[in-house]
């Protein structure tokens, strides 16, 4: 483990750089380059919140402005990642999955009724089964994201103290399949949107030999899915095919993970140029105290 308390040389120039009522956090961990290891220090001041960065080397030394500007970018972007599990991919590793169970209880158990009254209804009870046992399927897929990001985190806080540039290869990748799975649910959701609406319209139209409460268990499920795409799933795919300006992106369907990869590298380097650049207070020749 590298020492990640900071020196009296990194307290001094940090303070050389504070402005009038900020406070100051070094962050736990390092980026290392295979030569050296870039520490980030982030400055906050109360009702502005972020107000800057300032990049030091592991012996307290401040970087050149042009030096500071890629371990700068690579430490908020493993940040964001460990932000990123902890706020979406874990809740939803690990979101209840009782409805998509219920759905494929209730409609194998009675699909036979439900053709019976329609015959027609068959193509829609196929499709709403085919795509839910899909849905069930990524559970493991984003606990196995969760996990390996966990890992590595606690490897970078507990043991090693860094991360280099293979461990945040390995992280991206983890949190692109997280993007790829849930923007593939959200296709596979909404197609389904017409099929929820026929099984519903069936027992408006049609006469159902079932027992009633399974006609009603069947009829919620129907609804509260159909009432998910309208509420959730909408707002969810918009983010992942609207850019960082807000402008509409086209995910290519066939290449889904790969369009995904290109549209968070567009929208990341864009957030850094605007956002963090400015406000890196590192000097061009660098300096020290």
């Amino acid at each position: 483990m590298i020492n990640l308390k900071p020196t009296p040389r990194h307290v001094e120039n940090i303070k050389k750089h504070k402005g009038l009522f900020e406070k100051w956090k070094m962050w736990p961990f390092a980026y290392y380059d295979g030569n050296n290891y870039y520490f980030l220090t982030l400055y906050d001041q109360r009702f502005k919140g972020i107000t800057g960065y300032l990049m030091l080397g592991q012996d307290g030394s401040v970087l050149p402005f042009e030096e500071a500007k890629e371990p700068a970018f690579k430490l908020i972007n493993y940040n964001s990642i460990i932000a990123q599990t902890i706020s979406e991919i874990i809740p939803q590793a690990y979101k209840d999955t009782s409805h998509f169970k219920e759905t494929i209880k209730y409609l194998t158990k009675y699909r036979q009724n439900l053709i019976d009254a329609d015959p027609r209804i068959e193509s829609s009870i196929h499709q709403i089964l085919e795509a839910t046992e899909k849905t069930l399927g990524i559970e493991k897929t984003l606990k196995d994201a969760a996990k390996e990001i966990s890992y590595a985190q606690k490897s970078v806080t507990d043991e090693k103290g860094y991360f280099d540039q293979a461990l945040l290869d390995e992280l991206r990748d983890e949190s692109y399949k997280y993007s790829e799975v849930m923007y593939e649910y959200g296709i596979r959701e909404t197609a389904l949107k017409p099929h929820y609406e026929a099984v519903t319209a069936l027992f408006k139209e049609k006469s159902v030999k079932l027992n009633l409460y399974a006609k009603l268990k069947i009829k919620d499920l129907m609804k509260l899915s159909h009432r998910s795409i309208d509420k959730q799933l909408k707002k969810s795919q918009s983010a992942f095919e609207t850019d960082y300006y807000g402008e509409k992106v086209m995910i290519d369907k066939n290449r889904i993970k790969e369009s995904l990869i290109e549209k968070r590298h567009r929208d990341g380097d864009a957030y850094f140029e605007e956002l963090i650049i400015p406000i890196i207070r590192n000097p061009e020749k660098g300096g020290d105290s």
